[in-house]
């Protein structure tokens, strides 16, 4: 609610795990709150996040004007549209400023024409690739409970759209997410240091420890998490 940018200062700074502010943003298809006041909260917390200099989770529906003017007021740090289903000419202004766009199951959606242009015009060091779970499966998926393993089937669409290898897009786009986490959980190019991958897959060939200051291969996401690192 508005005036509440303070509680929520003090909420961030209580605890080192709170890394990012999101989702933050304005949805104007439920309109459960009227449109004045969601863009009067977004903007305190954009500024807040921006003040913090933390990155920015997004949500926006049937509102990307309305975002994209408090965004370019703004001017935070660095930012991701979750679950982005605008067409490209309504986000492409977000990549020329550096930022992110993430895709989720929809992008599997034959009938989703919008989203698969945008994926084919973003580039691939740009984009993001969610689950959204428990919600957005992907096709043969859809309709059922989503789960963190269905990611392989997002990332072997996008792949597809773009004309690239599975391998490619899973790898480009975790370093993708890397450079986000990089922000998140201060970590810094160091010489020598090491990185143990969050690896998900149910056959693992490699276990290997990535170093930062190297070029990174990434495994295919694919079977359930196990974390590891």
């Amino acid at each position: 609610k508005r005036g509440d940018s303070d509680r929520l200062r003090d909420l961030f700074l209580s605890s080192k795990k709170v890394k990012a502010i999101g989702e933050i943003g304005l949805d104007y298809h439920y309109d459960h709150s009227p449109r004045s006041d969601q863009r009067a909260v977004f903007l305190e917390q954009l500024s807040l996040a921006t003040d913090l200099h933390v990155p920015v989770v997004v949500h926006c529906r049937e509102a990307m004007a309305d975002l994209r003017s408090i965004i370019e007021e703004v001017d935070p740090l660095q930012l991701v549209v979750h679950c982005c289903t605008e067409r490209w000419e309504d986000v492409e202004w977000a990549v020329a400023r550096g930022y992110f766009l993430s895709f989720t199951g929809i992008a599997t959606y034959p009938k989703s024409t919008d989203i698969h242009e945008t994926i084919s015009k973003c580039p691939l060091k740009q984009l993001m690739i969610e689950t959204d779970s428990p919600y957005l499966a992907p096709v043969p998926h859809r309709g059922k409970r989503n789960e963190p393993s269905y990611i392989k089937l997002v990332c072997e669409n996008i792949a597809l759209a773009l004309n690239k290898t599975n391998e490619e897009v899973a790898e480009v786009s975790f370093f993708s997410g890397l450079l986000l986490l990089l922000k998140l959980f201060d970590i810094r190019l160091i010489p020598g240091f090491k990185l143990k991958p969050v690896i998900v897959a149910q056959d693992i060939k490699e276990g290997t420890t990535w170093s930062l200051t190297k070029p990174i291969k990434c495994l295919l996401l694919s079977g359930k998490t196990d974390f590891k690192g």
